[in-house]
């Protein structure tokens, strides 16, 4: 059997997934994104969804949401981080937040020679987990406030950082400390 070529996805990996609808055990309908084809392929992205890439360059399929985080919010994140050497972290809108996610595991200083497309080809492995969060307090007037993860066993979670302002003079105040021994002195 031969597989027609529907919709694909290449992620920052370089891993190329392809997009199928294959019927569950219980006989209803779903999409998927795989590796391997299987199923039927698709050839347009069904109404309502989109495509989305996780920080960890998972891909999948989600039913459009707009969320009360906008995209200049986002940005601002990141110009923050990019100004502060942070550029490897990654920055997604969850619900009413925005996380940023640190790479975990791999070597930092090959990561920042190469880059990390490069170092991900070359067989490097790293998995991003979520470390400083910006949660929407205020819908009007998008006030933030701060938080850290911590990894204390009687901690484990968000830990508050007590701050509450716009999101760039937050970003500016916290992302900085990101990876060095100030940002676990944060309380």
């Amino acid at each position: 059997m031969t597989f027609r070529e529907g919709i694909t996805h290449t992620n920052f990996k370089g891993r190329t997934f392809h997009l199928c609808e294959v019927t569950t055990k219980a006989g209803r309908k779903r999409y998927v994104f795989a590796r391997q084809p299987r199923g039927q392929p698709l050839e347009d992205i069904p109404p309502g969804h989109e495509v989305v890439e996780s920080a960890n360059g998972v891909v999948s399929l989600r039913k459009n949401v707009d969320g009360p985080i906008g995209a200049s919010e986002l940005d601002a994140v990141r110009t923050v981080l990019a100004r502060h050497r942070r550029a490897r972290c990654r920055v997604e809108a969850r619900g009413r937040a925005v996380v940023v996610l640190a790479p975990q595991g791999g070597n930092p200083e090959m990561i920042e020679d190469i880059g990390l497309e490069a170092f991900t080809r070359l067989g490097g492995k790293t998995r991003y987990e979520p470390v400083l969060r910006f949660r929407l307090v205020d819908v009007e007037i998008r006030q933030f406030s701060a938080e850290r993860m911590c990894y204390r066993a009687s901690l484990d979670g968000w830990l508050p950082l007590g701050a509450v302002d716009t999101i760039e003079r937050i970003a500016v105040r916290y992302v900085p400390k990101i990876d060095t021994d100030a940002f676990f002195e944060l309380l």
